[in-house]
C-alpha cells in the first residue's frame, strides 16, 4: 500500500510539471516562423479575429479577418515602415500611428517576437519581470505581458496564451498552432 501511494504521489507531481514552463527558451526562435490562432481586443471598442502571422528576417506578414472572413486585413513590415491593406485601401507609416489610425489600437509589434519566445525585448527597459510555475509576466514599453499555458513545440517551451494591458486595453492572443519551419 506504501509504494502504491509513493508510486501515484510521484505520478501526480510529474503531471503537476509537465504545465509548468521549462526554463526560458536557451536560444531565440528561428529567423521564420509563423503561428494562427485568435486575437482578441477590448477597449473602446472590442472584437476578435482570426490572426495568421508569418515573421521572417524581422519581417511580420499578419493577416487578420473576422467571421467567415470579413473585414480582412493585412499587415506587414516593421515598427519603422508598416503597411496595412483592407478592402483595396493601402497605408503606410510609422507601427503605432498607423495602428491606432487604422485599427484603433497600436502594440509594438517589434517587442512581440521577444514577447512570443517568452522573453522581454532586449532594446527596451523591462519592470515588474516575474515568473511562476506557470505564468511569465513583465511590463515593457508601457505595456504589462502575461504568459501563460506553455506547449513544448520543437524543441521550444513556447506559449499558448499571451495577454497585453496597455491603457486599459488588452490585446489577447491564443495560438492554436505554431509552425517553426515558416
Amino acid at each position: 500500500m506504501k509504494i502504491v501511494s509513493i508510486l501515484i504521489l510521484a505520478g501526480l507531481l510529474m503531471a503537476c510539471q509537465s504545465f509548468a514552463p521549462a526554463p526560458l527558451n536557451e536560444t531565440s526562435l528561428p529567423a521564420s516562423w509563423s503561428l494562427s490562432g485568435k486575437l482578441g481586443y477590448r477597449g473602446k471598442e472590442s472584437g476578435s479575429a482570426t490572426i495568421n502571422w508569418r515573421y521572417f528576417n524581422q519581417s511580420n506578414l499578419i493577416n487578420l479577418s473576422g467571421p467567415f472572413g470579413s473585414y480582412a486585413t493585412e499587415i506587414s513590415g516593421d515598427a519603422s515602415n508598416l503597411s496595412i491593406r483592407s478592402d483595396e485601401t493601402l497605408i503606410s507609416g510609422p507601427a503605432e500611428l498607423i495602428m491606432l489610425e487604422q485599427l484603433g489600437w497600436a502594440t509594438p509589434i517589434d517587442a512581440w517576437p521577444h514577447w512570443l519566445n517568452g522573453v522581454p525585448d532586449p532594446q527596451q527597459s523591462v519592470s515588474d519581470y516575474q515568473r511562476s510555475p506557470t505564468q511569465i509576466s513583465f511590463v515593457q514599453d508601457g505595456t504589462r505581458v502575461r504568459l501563460d499555458r506553455f506547449l513544448p513545440v520543437g524543441g521550444y517551451i513556447l506559449p499558448h496564451r499571451i495577454v497585453c494591458e496597455r491603457n486599459g486595453e488588452r490585446i489577447t492572443l491564443l495560438v492554436a498552432n505554431w509552425d517553426l519551419g515558416a
